[in-house]
């Protein structure tokens, strides 16, 4: 893998010492959260400790950084397959290792959030959430054409691809590549933007892939031109949405929490110095339950 970190994360191969930079922070960046979280079991399914101000209840989603780095560990070992995720436009994500942000702490931000403004707010600070914010903590494609969800059309025309009627669980496409099931690239490329979006940009609580950016891959060759920043951002804008009108429910013993959840953490981390500030938040944290 020496060879393809001296490769950059640029997909389009230019050396942009701006593309270096943002590297760099976000490996630093990652190296404070892992210090900061443990590890967990590895299952898609990650339950949550009591939100605060709602007892007994529990949030979950099919958010799984571990699955998803067996997928990259698997992609990594071709040089061939790394080339086809960076031609892609998404060849930082080839980076992750298995940092999994404690569901709880990914809760606590979530309780902070007001969607409205779309800002985390707390001790009378604000972090803006934005697709810029997005773009800043993965570097993937913020192209000028928006993601069509347009659901059941997209999702006929690309289940057929792979001979498919019904949606399969997201363990179907990610095995292929884990398995290293001869594929062609583009099939290749399909399976492993499924997997990374149900797994990690854009999970849900269900165990199969949602049908909505389906159709984003049919044709993989315009993967690049699409604002992906923007449709990870909205999703978890949404995510978040239902996950605080959920909790205001009674009797709710289950809660969802999707969306992009690294991105939270990430992008909280890296809008402090890591001095005063970060303690004061770490110590809010630690009062809320989060370890």
């Amino acid at each position: 893998n020496g060879d393809m970190e001296k490769q950059g994360g640029d997909p389009s191969g230019g050396a942009l010492p701006s593309k270096v930079r943002k590297s760099i922070e976000r490996k630093q960046t990652r190296k404070i959260i892992r210090k900061q979280t443990t590890k967990r079991p590895r299952n898609i399914e990650e339950p949550v400790n009591k939100p605060r101000g709602h007892v007994g209840a529990k949030a979950y989603s099919r958010c799984s950084l571990p699955y998803f780095v067996d997928v990259v560990k698997s992609t990594c070992k071709s040089k061939e397959k790394v080339q086809l995720v960076r031609g892609i436009g998404f060849g930082f994500t080839l980076e992750f290792d298995e940092c999994v942000v404690p569901r709880p702490f990914a809760q606590w931000i979530a309780d902070n959030v007001c969607v409205k403004d779309e800002q985390i707010v707390f001790n009378q600070k604000v972090i803006t959430l934005n697709a810029e914010s997005v773009s800043h903590v993965l570097g993937i494609p913020a192209g000028e054409n928006n993601i069509n969800i347009t659901d059941d059309g997209g999702k006929a025309e690309f289940l057929a691809l792979f001979g498919l009627s019904e949606v399969p669980s997201i363990k179907y496409f990610g095995n292929k590549i884990i398995k290293e099931e001869e594929l062609s690239d583009e099939q290749y490329i399909r399976c492993y933007m499924i997997v990374m979006l149900a797994t990690f940009l854009c999970p849900t609580s269900n165990t199969k892939p949602s049908t909505k950016y389906m159709g984003a891959f049919i044709d993989v060759s315009k993967i690049k031109d699409l604002n992906w920043c923007k449709f990870t951002h909205a999703w978890l804008m949404q995510a978040i949405n239902k996950y605080q009108k959920e909790k205001v429910k009674q009797n709710r013993i289950t809660l969802t929490l999707g969306g992009y959840i690294f991105h939270l953490a990430v992008h909280l981390f890296s809008c402090f110095s890591y001095g005063a500030e970060f303690e004061v938040h770490a110590h809010e944290a630690r009062k809320r339950g989060v370890k």
